[in-house]
């Protein structure tokens, strides 16, 4: 998988980092998460270890940031979510906007287990209104909020479209607006922060993609191209003896 390169399509002044865990109205679970995220010593990448995860996203956490939403989605995302609505937030969706995204990946089943995503499988088909309601969205909308936005893929996905769509039916969550080319790159850049791999005892070869940040919080080289690296501990699915 080739990571595209990429720039938060909406936000240009993201919020202050800091190290508080308790929330509050002027942070919100948005901020919160940005204050929560470790820094990988292996590339600086920056990833939210798994304790603060499953801290911070609960069912309390996400009806403060989702007054209107229905009970059902508040549950799925809380049970089979938690990442898919961190890298929501991160992608600045908010309010109503927020919720008709997230009622759209409840509806399509686009859970956990589907990341990652990679953004070369996010196409479109006869089914995405971005394609076949384009006309009417002319006046709505700029050249950059289609999906996608270069003519060449325009012309690709009309291709694509008179075939059918080979893509994943919870990926058709992505058909709609708000979703544009940039903000979908965005997202799938965002969720490896949710991803850092948890390394155990009992499974000795991990099979790590390119774009995995790994939960390093020092690394050390040693030399023949061996390194001394300390796991996060949220991350070291291990049973100690006592």
């Amino acid at each position: 998988m080739v990571a595209p390169t990429v720039d938060n399509p909406l936000s240009e002044n993201p919020p202050p980092t800091g190290s508080s865990h308790a929330i509050s109205r002027q942070v919100g679970l948005r901020g919160l998460i940005r204050k929560s995220f470790a820094k990988s010593a292996w590339n600086d990448e920056q990833f939210l270890p798994e304790g603060p995860l499953y801290e911070l996203i609960n069912q309390k956490e996400v009806r403060a940031e989702l007054p209107n939403a229905p009970s059902e989605l508040v549950d799925f995302i809380c049970k089979e979510a938690k990442r898919v609505f961190a890298a929501l937030l991160l992608c600045e969706l908010k309010g109503d906007e927020l919720v008709t995204v997230a009622e759209s990946f409840r509806e399509h089943g686009l859970t956990d287990d589907l990341l990652p995503i990679d953004p070369e499988d996010v196409g479109i088909c006869q089914d995405s209104e971005l394609i076949s309601d384009t006309e009417s969205f002319q006046e709505e909308v700029s050249a950059d909020d289609l999906l996608p936005a270069d003519p060449e893929d325009v012309e690709s996905g009309r291709k694509e479209a008179s075939r059918g769509c080979s893509n994943n039916s919870a990926l058709h969550a992505f058909h709609r607006l708000p979703w544009r080319r940039s903000l979908i790159n965005y997202f799938c850049h965002v969720q490896w922060k949710f991803l850092a791999p948890v390394f155990t005892l009992d499974k000795f070869d991990e099979d790590l993609q390119p774009n995995s940040i790994l939960p390093f919080i020092s690394s050390d080289f040693q030399g023949f191209g061996l390194f001394d690296v300390e796991i996060h501990e949220d991350h070291q699915g291990i049973v100690l003896p006592v």
